[in-house]
């Protein structure tokens, strides 16, 4: 019975590892077709034309410090913006490289951090991993597609390109503590501090995560972890001089915002928090992802009772849960209430800037990884502590709770043609990002071949006239921000979109 369960469960696993692939290949397909558009232009005006490597290394250095002082504290975000920008840099053909390498290394950093996660699970354990890992991975993929991530060059560095950094910091960090590696310590420690130089969205979420990690290790080791601690600061550092960036205050008060508040941005977190969640529950099928999370607990309890979460073993002087499960896994049943908070804690720090109870697609997405992670450790713990109790039973409590959630997928209103990837192939398939790539750039030739003219083009008013993408786009006024970036890149008169006329 336990051979044909372990066949059961690894081929599910293998199943859930090949989505993940088909998933991971159609959004890389999909974003290589993305367009330069919008704040890549006014970014890259700002920055300067790429005279030389060195003095471009340095333009990039001066418009970090520019954007510091005068807009926002995303220092690493910013220096990484200006330096790889397509407008400046390599076009079309850098933009292809850079949004494909951008979408691989966004899955794959969650894929390790959980790997990592679950690896005290057991290397006989592997088809269970491989669920958890599908598990997040749909959860972050077929919900939304994120164009502000996956489509838009400035969002790809700003947003995601931090927060992978941060989830690779935060698995070297455990893996540094299992392998006694300092060498491993100190790579999580810099690539955390870079990934804290981007969005307050990531660097809030990694300190809140550096935490976790600290009580979990104390509470296993009944001592503080040194290597977690310096970690810690290293991540609290880069936020602080992210947070008193002159250019966050400057920003608000050129938008005219209200004074910062922290009883209204606790308020309206809230109200985002518990929105996100109840839209999760109701318009899509997330119940049954989470039940699904419960099963795999439940069958992850018969890995041992010694076994549990990120730790490195139990230790002496047990108390309290540790005399009943063991010091690693009473640590680990202890974060998970503290885990759920971690989807809070990425949208705290952007609803209380905004001063709104909302964030945009590219936020929403850290906030979906931080769900995806902080809800799926919890219920995997549930799942945990259920199967423990039940024994040899905890087979066919797994098998009920798995049927629970077919049935909940079945019975859903949001059907498989409404998964995102579907909807990406679909327009893979009607060549609907292959006709975008390419009417933009005859349309850029257009632009170069009229070099000092006063020029009109007739193209998108917004970035959002096709699904899940992003297109160039110009307004109809030749002094908008926008419309003046492309003249300078251009070398053009003026550029006015005629598409409203």
């Amino acid at each position: 019975m336990k051979l044909k369960s372990r066949k059961i469960i690894n081929a599910l696993g293998i199943l859930s590892a090949v989505g993940v692939a088909v998933v991971i290949v159609i959004m890389a397909i999909a974003s290589s077709y993305s367009v330069i558009a919008d704040d890549d232009f006014d970014y890259a005006m700002q920055t300067g034309r790429n005279t030389g490597f060195w003095q471009y290394i340095a333009a990039s250095f001066k418009y970090m410090q520019m954007v510091y002082f005068n807009w926002q504290g995303t220092f690493f975000s910013e220096f990484l913006n200006a330096l790889l920008n397509p407008v400046n840099v390599g076009g079309f053909p850098e933009m292809r490289v850079l949004m494909t390498l951008n979408c691989i290394l966004a899955f794959s950093a969650i894929i390790f951090l959980v790997w990592v996660l679950t690896e005290r699970a057991g290397k006989e354990r592997w088809g269970e991993r491989l669920i958890i890992c599908g598990l997040v991975v749909f959860v972050v993929s077929q919900y939304d597609v994120f164009p502000e991530i996956f489509f838009w060059y400035t969002g790809a560095v700003v947003l995601a390109v931090p927060l992978s950094l941060g989830c690779i910091a935060m698995g070297l960090l455990i893996l540094a503590k299992r392998r006694d590696s300092l060498g491993m310590a100190i790579a999580s420690w810099v690539l955390g501090f870079l990934a804290a130089g981007g969005t307050l969205a990531v660097s809030g979420t990694l300190c809140y995560a550096a935490l976790i990690v600290i009580f979990y290790y104390y509470l296993v080791d009944k001592r503080f972890d040194k290597r977690s601690i310096i970690a810690f600061c290293f991540y609290f550092a880069a936020s602080l001089i992210n947070t008193v960036a002159p250019g966050n205050y400057v920003r608000k008060d050129a938008e005219g915002g209200a004074a910062i508040s922290l009883g209204i941005g606790l308020k309206n977190t809230w109200t985002l928090f518990r929105g996100e969640i109840d839209y999760m529950l109701h318009a899509y099928n997330f119940a049954a992802i989470l039940v699904a999370f419960v099963a795999c607990g439940v069958v992850l309890a018969a890995a041992g009772h010694d076994r549990g979460g990120i730790g490195t073993g139990d230790s002496e002087g047990s108390s309290g849960l540790a005399k009943v499960f063991g010091n690693s896994r009473a640590a680990w049943y202890a974060t998970g209430i503290p885990g759920l908070l971690l989807p809070f804690i990425c949208a705290f720090p952007v609803v209380l800037g905004y001063g709104v109870p909302w964030i945009p697609d590219r936020c929403r997405y850290v906030f979906y990884v931080a769900l995806a992670l902080g809800f799926g450790n919890f219920c995997l713990i549930l799942g945990h502590i259920l199967g423990s109790f039940l024994g040899e039973k905890r087979n066919i409590c797994a098998a009920v709770l798995l049927a629970v959630s077919v049935i909940i997928l079945a019975t859903s209103s949001f059907e498989i043609r409404s998964y995102r990837t579907v909807r990406v192939i679909k327009g893979l398939y009607d060549h609907v990002y292959q006709d975008n790539l390419k009417n933009t750039k005859e349309t850029f030739e257009y632009l170069k071949a009229h070099k000092g003219e006063a020029v009109e083009v007739d193209v998108p008013l917004t970035s959002e006239e096709i699904e899940y993408a992003y297109t160039f786009y110009l307004t109809d006024d030749p002094t908008d921000r926008i419309n003046r970036s492309v003249r300078w890149a251009f070398e053009l008169e003026s550029v006015r979109n005629v598409r409203g006329e």
